[in-house]
């Protein structure tokens, strides 16, 4: 059976390794006629037994909405996620995937719940190590695949073996059956035991393997009785494979756990070479072997990311090795600068094509899940300035949830900020500013917009200062604060105009224009909404061209042309879009 993708309808497909899926058709068709009848099924089993693999199966030919897990740290995010990927609002039916959710099961029992009751037509296929005991919920153990034995030699765990086995490049395996029969009965039928073994085949013998993993003193009887068998049967095929390591891929094996979801080569190099052991120049080898050895998977996208309980092992390695603080350092650093870098090159380089900015925002958002975890670290060991800088320029480079922005930099403020810069204090706070008032909490941010914006003014101007006028400028004239904020949009204008910055002019214009329409002097706002469109262009920004377009749809609404309405927000969605913002976002703000 071939892998359909697994990407719904707005759902982030789980990633998986590359290659078919053998031996799951019955257990495919199994489940797909569960669901027909049951709300709410939850895969479980050992780490390796394939339950993302299944799972991902199923919702490629059911389409469905499929939510990852694994990279989420804060049970709070779990809510957001699955509102993405249900395009914000719950479907009335199909299919939504939880896939993960061991260590987030309060959580995801609790939504899970809520769900159910509010949309009686979604239906959930989730997975675990255990059951999350909500109503309904129907507990299915994926098993392992099938062993031969009763005259069965095409067994599902054979098939696998094999074809995997040639993919490593052995080609004779299929003449030796009877010893690749006995380590499959050996391996208990495991997907992923299989898989690590199989990708040795190319330079060991079945008949060896047999020898090093199950004899006399082989590594599945040396594992510690006390674990369930079939946990034991993959740990020891790890410890197995870790033996069989060079030493440059164990360094670089136990470093891999820092990274949250799935990593690039770039962030690869970064974090993990330290001009020692490993280098840079040797991380792309290092991981085409450790892929080649089925302990890394590669991703369609080019990235990688490591299987949860290969993970879980390479992290009590990295214990050992006492590496943990020290990663999770370079880590921050190397997220920090990454974003910095794609804030300064996305947005803040004059008159760029959109297609090269658009390159800096996407990279931005891959690295969405590394923030969370290097934001979740500064705040953990106190890099209050490396987290600072990087929830700015995360916020900047992604405008995407300004609400989560505002929980990061409420957190890194509320720590020691004696070693902040007096400049990079003041742009915090105008970033909080802008979450807290996406979160609705006005009062509070309009006094912390109005105290960055003065304790910016000491400094040269930066698009920081441009950003912060325009959200003070908006909460003062919305506050009844008038006098201020027209002050405010006066100095803005000034200090744009002077510094070339676009995107704040268009914003000064929006904001004008929003007080001509306020007024209903329509032609005027119109006028305005042209210049702030005409500005949008030249800086080739789509988020500023949006925001034209929709407030330009508002002045058409006002004149009565529900036509020219309709046209203007249609022309921004799909721009909104390309950005992950909900199309309706400009006209809640």
């Amino acid at each position: 059976m071939s892998d359909p993708s697994a990407t719904g309808r707005g759902g982030a497909g789980v990633p998986f390794a590359a290659g078919r899926l053998v031996g799951r058709d019955r257990d495919v068709a199994e489940l797909r006629a569960l669901l027909r009848d049951e709300r709410v099924i939850t895969l479980i089993g050992p780490g390796g037994i394939g339950k993302t693999r299944l799972a991902a199966q199923v919702a490629g030919l059911e389409r469905a909405n499929v939510v990852e897990l694994g990279r989420v740290g804060d049970p709070a995010l779990i809510v957001r996620l699955v509102a993405e990927a249900l395009d914000v609002h719950p479907a009335a039916d199909g299919l939504l995937v939880l896939d993960g959710c061991d260590h987030l099961r309060e959580g995801c029992a609790e939504l899970v719940a809520e769900l159910a009751v509010r949309c009686p037509g979604l239906r959930f296929l989730l997975t675990g190590r255990r059951p999350l005991q909500v109503p309904g919920e129907l507990v299915w153990r994926v098993p392992p695949l099938a062993l031969p034995g009763d005259g069965r030699p095409d067994a599902d765990s054979v098939a696998l073996f094999v074809d995997r086995a040639a993919a490593a490049g052995a080609r004779e395996v299929a003449d030796r059956l009877g010893d690749v029969e006995r380590l499959c009965r050996l391996l208990e039928g495991v997907p992923l035991a299989l898989e690590l073994a199989a990708a040795h085949a190319g330079s060991i013998p079945p008949a060896r393997m047999l020898q090093r993993v199950g004899g006399r003193h082989g590594v599945l009887r040396a594992r510690d009785p006390a674990v369930p068998g079939r946990a034991r049967t993959v740990w020891a095929v790890l410890e197995w494979s870790h033996e069989l390591l060079s030493p440059k891929e164990r360094v670089l094996l136990r470093r891999l756990p820092v990274f949250a979801g799935a990593f690039d080569l770039e962030l690869a190099g970064r974090v993990c070479a330290d001009g020692g052991l490993v280098r840079g120049a040797e991380v792309p080898g290092l991981l085409r072997g450790l892929a080649d050895k089925a302990l890394v998977v590669r991703l369609a996208d080019g990235r990688h990311r490591l299987h949860g309980v290969v993970k879980e092992y390479a992290a009590e390695r990295s214990r050992e090795a006492a590496e943990e603080v020290w990663l999770r350092d370079r880590h921050l650093r190397a997220v920090c600068e990454a974003f910095e870098h794609c804030h300064q090159a996305g947005s803040l380089v004059r008159r760029q094509p959109w297609p090269e900015r658009a390159a800096h925002v996407g990279r931005g958002r891959s690295l969405l899940d590394e923030c969370r975890a290097a934001i979740g670290w500064a705040v953990e060991s106190g890099g209050v300035v490396l987290g600072l800088r990087l929830a700015c320029a995360a916020l900047a480079t992604l405008r995407g949830d300004p609400a989560e922005s505002a929980g990061w930099l409420e957190r890194l403020l509320e720590l020691d900020l004696a070693p902040v810069p007096d400049e990079l204090a003041a742009v915090a706070k105008g970033a909080l500013a802008y979450g807290l008032r996406a979160r609705g909490e006005l009062g509070r941010a309009t006094r912390m917009a109005v105290e960055s914006v003065e304790e910016q003014r000491r400094h040269p101007y930066t698009p920081w200062l441009g950003l912060t006028y325009a959200v003070a400028m908006t909460l003062c004239l919305r506050a009844g604060r008038g006098e201020l904020g027209r002050r405010y949009l006066w100095e803005l204008e000034l200090a744009a105009s002077a510094h070339e910055d676009l995107l704040a002019l268009a914003t000064a214009r929006l904001a004008r224009l929003d007080l001509a329409l306020s007024e209903g002097r329509l032609e005027l706002a119109r006028r305005l909404g042209e210049e702030a469109l005409a500005l949008a262009r030249e800086a080739g920004h789509h988020w500023a061209l949006a925001r034209a377009l929709t407030r330009l749809g508002a002045v058409a609404e006002a004149a009565g042309d529900p036509q020219g309405a309709r046209d203007h927000h249609a022309m921004a969605r799909p721009l909104l879009r390309v950005l992950g913002e909900p199309a309706d976002r400009d006209r809640r703000e």
